[in-house]
C-alpha cells in the first residue's frame, strides 16, 4: 500500500487501522513525548451496566458495541492517570463517522465519510505536533469532543479497571 503524501515526512511507525487499535509513535522528529497512546473508540458510546456487563441479562446489538466503545474511554482516562505524560500520552477518538468500510456498505448504509477522513485523525493523534504532551482527552475526528459523562465519573473508571483486572487475572495469553 503507498504511502499517502500528506504523511510522506511524517515518521513511518505504523500502518494506521480503524478498529480497536492502539497507536504508538516513538520518534523524537516532532519534539513529542516518547511515546502517544491512540485507541480507536466511537461516538457511539452507552453507560457501561456494571451489573450485566457480559449482556447476559439482556443482550441487544447496540449494547454489545457501544458499551465496549465507552469502556476503551475509561480506560484511556484511567491509564492517562496512570502514565507519565512527559513520557506517554493517551487519547482516545471517535475517527470518523459512517466510513466507506465494508461494515457500512454492507449492510446497505449510506458513507457519510472516507477511510481517510479516519485515517487523519488517527494520525493527528499518533504524531501531530499540535497535540505534544496533551493527554486523557477524547476527540471526535480531530475536534476535542465530550464523551458519554459516564466517562468522567472516577468510581465507574476505577470499577472498570478493576473488573478488568480480574476478568484478566492469571491469563497469559
Amino acid at each position: 500500500m503507498a504511502r499517502s503524501k500528506k504523511y510522506a515526512s511524517w515518521p513511518r511507525a505504523f500502518a494506521p487501522t480503524m478498529h480497536d487499535c492502539t497507536c504508538w509513535s516513538t520518534t523524537p522528529a516532532f519534539s513529542v513525548p516518547l511515546a502517544r497512546i491512540v485507541n480507536v473508540a466511537s461516538i457511539g458510546q452507552r453507560p457501561i451496566d456494571f451489573d450485566d456487563v457480559m449482556l447476559e441479562r439482556d443482550y441487544q446489538s447496540g449494547a454489545a458495541y457501544s458499551q465496549p466503545k465507552l469502556a476503551q474511554i475509561l480506560f484511556t482516562f484511567t491509564l492517562a492517570e496512570q502514565l507519565d505524560a512527559a513520557s506517554v500520552t493517551v487519547n482516545a477518538l471517535h475517527p470518523a463517522t459512517m466510513m466507506n468500510t465494508p461494515m457500512v456498505t454492507n449492510i446497505g448504509m449510506q458513507a457519510r465519510s472516507s477511510v481517510q477522513d479516519g485515517a487523519d485523525s488517527v494520525m493527528q493523534l499518533a504524531v501531530g505536533p499540535a497535540l505534544a504532551g496533551r493527554t486523557g482527552l477524547y476527540f471526535n475526528q480531530m475536534s476535542e469532543a465530550r464523551a458519554n459523562a459516564q466517562a468522567y465519573d472516577a468510581s465507574a473508571r476505577q470499577r472498570l479497571w478493576e473488573l478488568s483486572i480480574a476478568l484478566t487475572e492469571g491469563r497469559a495469553d
